[in-house]
């Protein structure tokens, strides 16, 4: 895998590639109805794309499985050789109450560390995270759950 970043056209046909990945449609099947109506783009990198787009799905959800008191495995995060703040970063889908509306709403936090860790750990961090916010005043929400979904680690000539 080249790189985690899909190219401009693979933003446009993501959720196309993420159905017909989960309809198990090859690859070569959806280029060609693709070309068919003009919508494919260099094989290569339309190729790239799909292969991003099928790693992280494959990938994705895999970290919610993890016990609270065991570490995320290095395993589980996705290669890339675009270099991070840290070497890995952790993605979570965090459920909240916002307080002046009352309403449930979906956020997503991003952490960033040097080394893996246990899942109550990032949690914790995602926790200060949103009391800090609350700290000065930019959120007045209340944690209902959290998730990691994905993971991405930096490593050289991937």
């Amino acid at each position: 895998m080249a790189s985690i970043f899909l190219t401009a056209k693979g933003l446009f046909l993501q959720e196309l590639y993420r159905h017909a990945i989960s309809l198990e449609i090859p690859f070569n099947t959806v280029y060609n109805v693709l070309k068919q109506y003009g919508l494919s783009y260099r094989r290569q990198d339309m190729l790239n794309d799909w292969n991003i787009i099928k790693g992280y799905e494959k990938m994705r959800n895999t970290m919610k499985y993890v016990p609270r008191a065991k570490l995320i495995s290095d395993k589980l995060y996705i290669p890339t050789s675009k270099p991070l703040p840290k070497k890995y970063t952790t993605k979570f889908y965090v459920k909240v109450l916002n307080r002046r509306t009352k309403a449930v709403e979906p956020r997503f936090a991003v952490i960033r560390h040097d080394s893996t860790l246990r899942r109550q750990d990032l949690e914790e961090d995602v926790m200060k995270m949103f009391e800090q916010a609350k700290e000065v005043g930019s959120e007045d929400v209340d944690i209902l759950s959290l998730m990691p979904i994905a993971g991405w680690k930096y490593e050289i000539g991937v």
